[in-house]
């Protein structure tokens, strides 16, 4: 991989060089360096993209992290969940979910504002409803939403029961579930639209890389009350595993 990064940026200078060259300057000397100097001159537009991907490949490599990394968190936040919900194993896994939340200075989300300021889902246990798609905004001024915002701006782990809803609730219903969530009547009422199944509970565990904040654990479950005790014995146990984990992230 090294000594192909290494080519591709050879060429890309070639390539680049190339563009400031006139064939005509070479053609009394050597047909075929003019020939090829006319190929790049056409083909540029498609050559110097496709070697840049090699460049970027390596930038994503280096943000998103080692693929091993994020199977071995994957494989914790499964242990994370069979461990609180070992009661209801007989149950389907994503009523029971496990989602690891991080911190980013600045996401564009159309419509959204403010742009800076989001914890955005990375990882969940299981293997389907994989495509979350709940975003929570943490500001510095502290106008945060959702449990994960409480749980990033008190820095504690905080559990809330929810009340049952559907799409056949009540605005009276749909407002006392949004408020007791932290979350607008607006994102309750577009999780109905799409009929998704709401939780009846909520806990939210702070996770911290190098002793500072990095993100946040939320644990949702379709069940009325979350074992709380068995969630704080389950975090103790995977939390330096994580926080050493999230380290090799980078």
């Amino acid at each position: 991989m090294v000594i192909l990064e290494a080519g591709a940026t050879f060429l890309s200078i070639v390539v680049s060089a190339s563009l400031k060259a006139d064939p005509a300057n070479f053609q009394q000397h050597s047909e075929l360096t003019a020939d090829v100097i006319k190929l790049l001159h056409g083909h540029a537009w498609f050559i110097l993209p496709a070697l840049g991907t090699l460049g970027i490949a390596k930038m994503m490599k280096a943000w998103i992290g080692p693929p091993w990394v994020w199977e071995t968190i994957h494989r914790l936040l499964d242990s994370f969940q069979k461990h609180i919900f070992e009661k209801q194993s007989h149950e389907p896994q994503y009523f029971h979910r496990v989602t690891l939340f991080k911190y980013k200075g600045f996401v564009f989300i159309w419509r959204k504002w403010p742009s800076s300021g989001w914890l955005v889902p990375v990882e969940r246990s299981g293997h389907i409803t994989q495509r979350s798609t709940s975003k929570f905004k943490v500001p510095d001024n502290g106008s945060v939403e959702g449990i994960a915002g409480q749980v990033w701006v008190r820095n504690s782990v905080l559990t809330i029961s929810l009340p049952d809803i559907s799409s056949d609730s009540t605005a009276e219903e749909i407002a006392s579930y949004a408020q007791r969530g932290f979350v607008s009547i607006e994102w309750v009422q577009s999780r109905l639209r799409e009929k998704k199944t709401l939780p009846r509970s909520i806990c939210g565990v702070p996770v911290e890389v190098n002793g500072k904040p990095w993100g946040v654990i939320v644990v949702d479950s379709r069940r009325e009350k979350l074992p709380e005790k068995e969630i704080e014995k389950a975090h103790r146990l995977i939390a330096k595993v994580l926080g050493r984990l999230l380290e090799k992230r980078i």
